[in-house]
Parts: C-alpha cells; structure tokens; sequence
C-alpha cells in the first residue's frame, strides 16, 4: 500500500521521489525489528524452561544418595 500511494503521491507531484524513497527506506528499517519483538518474547520463554529443567536437576542431585561413599 505503501509503494502504491506513494507512488500516486509522486506522480501527482504532491510527493518528490527522494522523500518517497527515504521514508520507503526508514520504513524498512523500522518494520523489521518490530516484526522480531514475537521472537524476543519466544526466547524468553525458553529460557525460564532452561532455567526451571536446571534448578530440577540441581534439587534432583542434592536428593539422591552418595552412592560412592555408601551413605
């Protein structure tokens, strides 16, 4: 939509192309990191499972026996 109205823009004179091609580029470069945001919360998530498998295997360790001194 973007690309078509400004476009339009251009063409009619209301818009100079460098404008145009500038906000394209800024757009860009703003678009992409709003698209990662879901990744950010993702990772996140996997790392409070990481965090919780670790603590786990730490109470798991301290529960069981010492079986090399026999106590």
């Amino acid at each position: 939509m973007v690309l078509l109205f400004g476009g339009i823009m251009v063409i009619n004179g209301s818009l100079t192309l460098g404008s145009y091609i500038a906000f394209f580029a800024y757009l860009g470069m703003i678009v992409w990191p709003i698209i990662d945001i879901p990744q950010l919360f993702v990772t996140g998530t996997q790392a409070f499972v990481t965090i919780d498998r670790l603590e786990d295997m730490r109470e798991f360790e301290q529960d069981t026996p010492d079986y090399k001194s026999g106590d």
